[in-house]
């Protein structure tokens, strides 16, 4: 299951400025001619603050935090990265412009989580498109990611592909960018990689 949290925000001067109006109005000291006008202007001058764009604001929709499967896993997508409707299960995807991250949540068929590691990082090894081999601390889990080199095409996709192996379960992330756009996006990537949690199921 999907969850995502959302808060609304309604900037509240206009209706602080209406509320002063009511009070104002309702003071019986003042002249009736100015209250007239006075009444007119408020009520004019409130209508263009309630038509102002910024005046309700759309909701802001904060990190998304999605939950698998038991909760055996938790990570935050960045707000501005929109999710991507997929029909297969246990599949998410999120995308912003050209950068994408997309996730395969299953079950873990064979070896250990330690063989499974080794055996990605001699993989990797002998991978001459792989830059960066780094073991992520992951409580209830191991965690591998693989960061390719700068593609020599500036348009290229360019991948970091992080492995993660629980008890039963084996996750698969890829966050991708071309290669041209690739360092803007490396520090959303960073944080995403680092909200990663696995919880062990019951």
């Amino acid at each position: 299951m999907t969850h995502h949290i959302t808060t609304s925000c309604i900037r509240l001067r206009p209706i602080t400025f209406v509320l002063k109006t009511v009070v104002f109005l309702a003071n019986p000291s003042r002249d009736l001619l100015d209250l007239r006008y006075l009444r007119t202007f408020l009520i004019l001058a409130s209508l263009i603050l309630i038509c102002q764009p910024g005046y309700c604001e759309p909701p802001k929709t904060r990190a998304w935090i999605v939950r698998q499967i038991n909760d055996t896993m938790e990570i935050k997508i960045p707000n501005d990265f929109k999710p991507e409707g997929v029909d297969e299960p246990h599949i998410f995807k999120w995308t912003k412009d050209s950068a994408e991250i997309y996730i395969v949540i299953g079950d873990r068929l064979v070896g250990s989580r330690t063989t499974m590691i080794n055996a990605l990082k001699k993989s990797a090894a002998a991978d001459k498109t792989v830059d960066q081999v780094r073991i992520l601390r992951i409580p209830n889990a191991k965690g591998i990611i693989l960061k390719e080199k700068t593609p020599s095409a500036a348009d290229r996709l360019m991948y970091w592909n992080l492995k993660i192996f629980s008890d039963k379960r084996e996750i698969n992330v890829e966050l991708s960018a071309p290669g041209k756009d690739f360092k803007t996006y490396s520090p959303v990537f960073e944080d995403v990689v680092k909200s990663i949690k696995v919880v062990k199921s019951p």
